[in-house]
C-alpha cells in the first residue's frame, strides 16, 4: 500500500493523497484557523496501598521501584482542542470528559503522568502566515498565550516542564523520578523525540506500559506511539475514545497498523474502572 509522507519523513501506511487535496482538506479540518495486549491497568502489575491511595510498580534488578505505569498525555491544549483555538480539531472537545476522567484517575491511583505540549515561538519553522498544512501551519500554541495552556480537564497541578536544551542525563533522570508531579517536555515539532531529553528520561523511568491518549491522533500522537515501537520503550495502550484524529479516516488506518505491531486500543471505561 503507498504511504503518506508525513513531516519529518516518518512514514506511516496510508493512502497517498495529491498534495493541494490535503492541503484544501486540512483547512477543512481546523475549523478556526487564523493566518495572523491486554486491557486494563492492573494486567502484570502488583497492586499496592500507600496512605491510602493505590498505585502500580514493580522493582528492576537493582531493586529500585520503578512505574508498572506511566500515562502520556498528548498536546491537551486550547488551541487544539477548544472551538475558538487557533488550530482547532473539529469535535475534539468531545473527548474533554474522556480527558478529565483519566487524569483523575491517575491523580488517585499515584500513577505518573508524562507528556507533550507545543510551546512554539513566532520564528518557529512550523509557523507560518502563509502555511502548507504539511509541513508548516498557522501560529498556534505560542508562548505565553492563552492557546498555548492544557485545557482546564488536564492541566498540571505539580508540572516539571523539561525543554529541549542540553542536560546531564544522570541530573535530569534523578530530577525526574524524585519529582512528585506531572513531567511534560516541551516541543518545537510534532515529533516529541526532537525533545533530546525525552529518551534519556524514559531510559531512566524505564515504564513498564503507557498508557496514551491526546491530540491529534494522526499527527502529533502517531509520532509519539511511532517512537515508542521503534525505540521499544515499553508497550503501549491508546486510549481511543481519549484522542481525535484531523481525518477519522486516516486515524482508523494508522490505529489497525498499531494493533498489527503490539499496541493494545482501549476505553476509558477499562483504564478507569
Amino acid at each position: 500500500m503507498p504511504s503518506f509522507r508525513y513531516p519529518v519523513g516518518i512514514q506511516f501506511d496510508i493512502l497517498r493523497r495529491p498534495f493541494d487535496k490535503l492541503r484544501e482538506r486540512l483547512r477543512g479540518r481546523f475549523l478556526s484557523v487564523d493566518l495572523n495486549g491486554s486491557k486494563g491497568l492492573s494486567n502484570g502489575a502488583a497492586l499496592v496501598i500507600n496512605s491510602g491511595l493505590p498505585y502500580l510498580f514493580r522493582k528492576n534488578s537493582g531493586e529500585e521501584t520503578m512505574p508498572e505505569i506511566i500515562f502520556w498525555d498528548v498536546d491537551t491544549q486550547y488551541d487544539f482542542i477548544m472551538p475558538d483555538g487557533k488550530l482547532y480539531i473539529r469535535e475534539a472537545e468531545k473527548i474533554l470528559p474522556n480527558l478529565e476522567r483519566l487524569t483523575a484517575c491517575a491523580r488517585q491511583r499515584n500513577i505518573p503522568i508524562f507528556g507533550s505540549v507545543d510551546f512554539h515561538n513566532p520564528d518557529d519553522p512550523e509557523i507560518s502566515d502563509s502555511p502548507d498544512f504539511l509541513d508548516t501551519f498557522p501560529p498556534h500554541c505560542l508562548k505565553d498565550t492563552p492557546g498555548q495552556r492544557k485545557v482546564k480537564e488536564t492541566r498540571p497541578v505539580n508540572p516539571l516542564w523539561i525543554d529541549g536544551g542540553a542536560e546531564d542525563t544522570a541530573e535530569l533522570g534523578e530530577r525526574v523520578r524524585n519529582h512528585t508531579g506531572e513531567v511534560i517536555f516541551r516541543k518545537q515539532r510534532f515529533d516529541v523525540f526532537t525533545n533530546r531529553n525525552v529518551e534519556p528520561v524514559l531510559n531512566a523511568v524505564r515504564p513498564g506500559r503507557i498508557v496514551l491518549y491526546g491530540v491529534a491522533l494522526d499527527v502529533c500522537n502517531a509520532y509519539a506511539i511511532d517512537g515508542f515501537l521503534k525505540r521499544n520503550t515499553a508497550p503501549v495502550q491508546l486510549v481511543l475514545d481519549a484522542t481525535q484524529a484531523i481525518f477519522p479516516e486516516r486515524g482508523e488506518t494508522l490505529v489497525e497498523g498499531w494493533k498489527a505491531r503490539g499496541v493494545t486500543v482501549v476505553s476509558t471505561d477499562e483504564i478507569t474502572g
